[in-house]
Protein backbone atom coordinates (compact mmCIF):
# COMPACT_ATOMS: atom_id res chain seq x y z
CA UNK A 1 0.00 0.00 0.00
CA UNK A 2 2.85 2.38 0.85
CA UNK A 3 4.50 1.58 -2.50
CA UNK A 4 1.30 2.48 -4.39
CA UNK A 5 0.97 5.81 -2.54
CA UNK A 6 4.66 6.59 -3.20
CA UNK A 7 4.25 5.73 -6.92
CA UNK A 8 1.21 8.02 -7.17
CA UNK A 9 3.15 10.83 -5.48
CA UNK A 10 6.01 10.43 -7.97
CA UNK A 11 3.55 10.57 -10.87
CA UNK A 12 1.87 13.68 -9.45
CA UNK A 13 5.10 15.67 -8.90
CA UNK A 14 5.53 16.65 -12.58
CA UNK A 15 1.88 17.78 -12.67
CA UNK A 16 2.36 19.97 -9.59
CA UNK A 17 5.44 21.61 -11.12
CA UNK A 18 3.52 22.82 -14.19
CA UNK A 19 2.50 26.44 -14.64
CA UNK A 20 -0.94 27.20 -13.16
CA UNK A 21 -3.85 27.10 -15.56
CA UNK A 22 -4.78 30.70 -16.58
CA UNK A 23 -8.44 29.96 -15.87
CA UNK A 24 -7.54 28.77 -12.38
CA UNK A 25 -5.41 31.88 -11.80
CA UNK A 26 -8.40 34.05 -12.77
CA UNK A 27 -10.63 32.15 -10.34
CA UNK A 28 -8.09 32.57 -7.56
CA UNK A 29 -7.92 36.31 -8.25
CA UNK A 30 -11.73 36.61 -8.18
CA UNK A 31 -11.77 34.79 -4.84
CA UNK A 32 -9.09 36.95 -3.21
CA UNK A 33 -10.26 39.88 -1.07
CA UNK A 34 -9.22 43.33 -2.30
CA UNK A 35 -9.38 46.96 -1.14
CA UNK A 36 -13.18 46.95 -1.46
CA UNK A 37 -13.29 44.22 1.18
CA UNK A 38 -11.03 46.24 3.47
CA UNK A 39 -13.64 49.01 3.40
CA UNK A 40 -16.15 46.52 4.82
CA UNK A 41 -13.89 44.76 7.32
CA UNK A 42 -13.15 48.13 8.96
CA UNK A 43 -16.70 47.87 10.37
CA UNK A 44 -15.70 44.93 12.62
CA UNK A 45 -16.50 45.47 16.28
CA UNK A 46 -19.34 46.22 18.68
CA UNK A 47 -21.68 49.15 18.17
CA UNK A 48 -24.46 50.97 20.04
CA UNK A 49 -27.32 51.87 17.71
CA UNK A 50 -30.00 54.55 17.86
CA UNK A 51 -32.67 54.58 15.22
CA UNK A 52 -35.85 56.17 14.00
CA UNK A 53 -38.44 54.52 11.80
CA UNK A 54 -41.27 55.76 9.59
CA UNK A 55 -44.68 54.55 10.80
CA UNK A 56 -47.00 56.60 8.64
CA UNK A 57 -47.57 59.96 6.92
CA UNK A 58 -47.80 62.84 9.38
CA UNK A 59 -46.71 60.71 12.34
CA UNK A 60 -43.51 61.20 14.32
CA UNK A 61 -40.68 58.78 13.62
CA UNK A 62 -40.60 55.84 16.04
CA UNK A 63 -37.44 55.82 18.20
CA UNK A 64 -35.48 52.64 18.86
CA UNK A 65 -32.20 51.48 20.42
CA UNK A 66 -30.05 48.42 19.99
CA UNK A 67 -26.62 46.88 19.71
CA UNK A 68 -24.81 45.41 16.73
CA UNK A 69 -21.75 43.26 16.33
CA UNK A 70 -19.91 43.19 13.00
CA UNK A 71 -17.73 40.12 12.46
CA UNK A 72 -15.33 39.43 9.59
CA UNK A 73 -15.98 36.05 7.96
CA UNK A 74 -14.10 33.68 5.67
CA UNK A 75 -10.74 35.39 5.51
CA UNK A 76 -12.03 38.94 5.00
CA UNK A 77 -14.47 38.12 2.20
CA UNK A 78 -17.66 38.95 4.10
CA UNK A 79 -18.84 40.90 7.14
CA UNK A 80 -21.79 39.71 9.21
CA UNK A 81 -23.84 42.07 11.34
CA UNK A 82 -25.87 40.64 14.22
CA UNK A 83 -28.33 43.23 15.54
CA UNK A 84 -30.49 43.08 18.67
CA UNK A 85 -32.80 45.80 19.89
CA UNK A 86 -36.37 46.85 20.34
CA UNK A 87 -39.03 47.85 17.86
CA UNK A 88 -42.51 48.98 18.90
CA UNK A 89 -42.02 47.41 22.33
CA UNK A 90 -40.94 44.06 20.91
CA UNK A 91 -37.53 42.43 20.82
CA UNK A 92 -36.03 42.78 17.34
CA UNK A 93 -33.20 40.72 15.87
CA UNK A 94 -31.57 40.99 12.49
CA UNK A 95 -28.65 39.56 10.55
CA UNK A 96 -26.97 41.26 7.63
CA UNK A 97 -24.16 40.19 5.32
CA UNK A 98 -22.03 42.78 3.52
CA UNK A 99 -19.79 41.74 0.65
CA UNK A 100 -18.04 42.92 -2.46
CA UNK A 101 -18.74 40.71 -5.48
CA UNK A 102 -15.68 40.95 -7.73
CA UNK A 103 -17.53 39.31 -10.62
CA UNK A 104 -20.33 41.89 -10.59
CA UNK A 105 -18.04 44.72 -9.49
CA UNK A 106 -20.70 45.64 -6.91
CA UNK A 107 -21.13 45.76 -3.17
CA UNK A 108 -23.90 43.40 -2.07
CA UNK A 109 -25.97 43.57 1.11
CA UNK A 110 -28.48 41.06 2.45
CA UNK A 111 -30.76 41.41 5.48
CA UNK A 112 -33.08 39.08 7.40
CA UNK A 113 -34.86 39.82 10.67
CA UNK A 114 -37.31 38.61 13.26
CA UNK A 115 -40.23 40.62 11.85
CA UNK A 116 -40.18 39.34 8.27
CA UNK A 117 -39.89 36.10 6.30
CA UNK A 118 -38.06 37.42 3.22
CA UNK A 119 -34.47 38.24 2.38
CA UNK A 120 -33.78 41.83 1.34
CA UNK A 121 -30.91 41.95 -1.17
CA UNK A 122 -29.40 45.16 -2.48
CA UNK A 123 -26.45 46.04 -4.70
CA UNK A 124 -24.46 49.22 -4.91
CA UNK A 125 -21.28 51.20 -5.26
CA UNK A 126 -18.90 53.17 -3.10
CA UNK A 127 -19.02 56.89 -3.80
CA UNK A 128 -15.35 57.91 -4.12
CA UNK A 129 -16.12 61.50 -3.13
CA UNK A 130 -18.15 60.92 0.05
CA UNK A 131 -17.02 57.39 0.96
CA UNK A 132 -20.67 56.34 1.24
CA UNK A 133 -21.96 52.96 0.15
CA UNK A 134 -25.08 53.53 -1.94
CA UNK A 135 -27.33 50.50 -2.38
CA UNK A 136 -30.55 49.94 -4.33
CA UNK A 137 -32.91 47.00 -4.35
CA UNK A 138 -36.45 45.74 -4.54
CA UNK A 139 -38.28 44.95 -1.33
CA UNK A 140 -41.55 43.13 -0.78
CA UNK A 141 -44.31 45.60 0.08
CA UNK A 142 -46.92 43.55 1.98
CA UNK A 143 -48.61 46.78 3.10
CA UNK A 144 -49.60 47.30 -0.56
CA UNK A 145 -51.08 43.84 -0.96
CA UNK A 146 -50.00 40.32 -1.95
CA UNK A 147 -47.08 40.16 -4.36
CA UNK A 148 -46.44 43.92 -4.35
CA UNK A 149 -42.91 45.34 -4.25
CA UNK A 150 -41.22 48.70 -3.79
CA UNK A 151 -37.87 50.15 -4.80
CA UNK A 152 -35.60 50.97 -1.89
CA UNK A 153 -32.35 52.87 -1.57
CA UNK A 154 -29.90 52.69 1.30
CA UNK A 155 -26.83 54.75 2.13
CA UNK A 156 -24.14 53.78 4.63
CA UNK A 157 -21.51 56.34 5.59
CA UNK A 158 -18.78 55.27 8.03
CA UNK A 159 -16.61 57.96 9.60
CA UNK A 160 -13.74 55.81 10.91
CA UNK A 161 -12.08 58.66 12.79
CA UNK A 162 -15.24 59.48 14.74
CA UNK A 163 -16.29 55.82 15.08
CA UNK A 164 -19.76 56.70 13.79
CA UNK A 165 -21.69 55.01 10.99
CA UNK A 166 -24.93 56.47 9.63
CA UNK A 167 -27.36 54.31 7.68
CA UNK A 168 -30.54 55.51 6.01
CA UNK A 169 -33.11 53.66 3.92
CA UNK A 170 -35.74 55.23 1.72
CA UNK A 171 -38.59 54.02 -0.42
CA UNK A 172 -38.36 55.35 -3.94
CA UNK A 173 -41.72 56.18 -5.52
CA UNK A 174 -42.56 55.79 -9.23
CA UNK A 175 -41.94 59.53 -9.65
CA UNK A 176 -38.47 59.24 -8.05
CA UNK A 177 -39.56 60.96 -4.84
CA UNK A 178 -38.20 59.33 -1.69
CA UNK A 179 -39.75 58.67 1.70
CA UNK A 180 -37.27 57.97 4.49
CA UNK A 181 -38.15 54.63 6.09
CA UNK A 182 -35.40 54.59 8.70
CA UNK A 183 -32.28 56.31 9.94
CA UNK A 184 -29.73 54.53 12.13
CA UNK A 185 -26.71 55.96 13.92
CA UNK A 186 -24.11 53.38 14.96
CA UNK A 187 -21.50 54.44 17.53
CA UNK A 188 -18.52 52.10 17.83
CA UNK A 189 -17.76 50.89 21.33
CA UNK A 190 -14.21 51.40 22.57
CA UNK A 191 -12.18 48.20 22.77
Amino acid sequence: MIRIAFALLLLACPLLAQEPDPDMAALIELGTPGPEHEHLTAMAGNWDVEGEFFVGPGQPMLQSKGQATFEVLLGGRYVRQVFTGDFMGERFEGIGIEAYDKIKGKYVSTWIDSMSTWVLTMEGDLDPTTGALNYTGTSPAPERGPGQTKQVRSTTHYDRKAGVMKVSMSEVGPDGAEVVLMRLVYTKQQD
